[in-house]
């Protein structure tokens, strides 16, 4: 909902500067469920994050595809190290 609300709020005025928080909230679920609760957390987040761009864009399929290169990937990159840190410490 903060992202949401404070879309327009950066310094371009397109994405939320709020969008980092999204990072923090990858590495707790690593943390707590492993590799698997990172992955799923970076997937909701990933689906939400499209779904404010499609609206906020308008349907612009452009646009889409620049949240995907821009911000999606590292989501998942994150819960990628995140998640495989947290499983290889819980295994030693």
């Amino acid at each position: 909902m903060w992202v949401y609300f404070t879309w327009d709020a950066g310094l371009v005025h397109a994405v939320s500067p709020l969008t980092p928080c999204y990072y923090p909230i990858i590495i707790v679920s690593a943390l707590w469920f492993g590799l698997t609760g990172a992955m799923v957390t970076a997937a909701g987040a990933a689906g939400a994050y499209l779904l404010l761009t499609f609206h906020f864009s308008g349907g612009d399929e452009l646009a889409l595809v620049e949240a995907i290169f821009r911000q999606i990937i590292y989501l998942f990159l994150v819960a990628l190290t995140s998640g495989y840190a947290m499983q290889t410490r819980k295994g030693q």
